[in-house]
């Protein structure tokens, strides 16, 4: 990673061996962060919404709160901490509520099937376009490292703009939607999905 930094962007030295320790810091995030949108998907699936709609609350309320209390101790290293703090927190949340409310065994289990390669198959071509548009926002970001101190801080403030319109139909509306959906589809005479919104509202 800091060859490659090095090469691709302006950051000194002491900001490439930052940017490093920062990435090394969040990996636990990913983690955090599958397992959490696993347990969302089964709580939507069940149609439990409430949850799932307000536990980024209660992780951005424990981020702010380690940031705070860290940050005049760890400085930025306080940001990936509370990142991570927070991000556990509403993974117990959600995992507490899924062993409240159903009635279901949590195991895990996995069988190389048709049915299971016929789902891989399907998610790579998922991951692939993921891959494609994280590696966009990168680039944004190594060309934002060319111009002058603090284009990246404000590039990136502005992609979180754009988030918000997509944050209220990824987070709220489709969740319900596909949930609906499903329990439709499963029945004799199934509905058109046109049919399934209306139903819906």
């Amino acid at each position: 990673t800091k060859p490659v930094l090095g090469l691709i962007t302006r950051f000194s030295p002491q900001q490439i061996n930052l940017s490093f320790w920062i990435m090394a810091e969040m990996m636990p995030l990913v983690l955090l962060l599958v397992l959490g949108s696993i347990i969302n998907g089964v709580l939507n699936a069940y149609k439990l919404f409430v949850i799932p709609a307000v536990s980024p609350v209660f992780r951005a309320a424990v981020t702010i709160a380690t940031i705070l209390f860290l940050k005049n101790r760890l400085g930025i290293h306080a940001v990936a901490i509370g990142y991570i703090a927070g991000e556990a927190f509403r993974l117990a949340v959600l995992f507490m509520m899924m062993r409240l409310k159903s009635s279901f065994p949590i195991a895990l289990h996995f069988e190389l099937n048709n049915e299971a390669t016929a789902f891989l198959r399907s998610l790579s071509h998922q991951v692939v376009c993921l891959v494609a548009l994280g590696s966009n926002m990168i680039v944004d970001k190594i060309m934002a490292s060319w111009l002058k101190s603090g284009s990246v801080t404000i590039l990136h403030y502005s992609d979180r703009l754009y988030m918000i319109p997509i944050s209220i139909l990824t987070a709220g509306f489709f969740p319900v939607a596909l949930s609906y959906w499903s329990h439709y589809q499963q029945q004799p005479g199934r509905l058109p999905f046109s049919e399934v919104v209306k139903s819906m509202l």
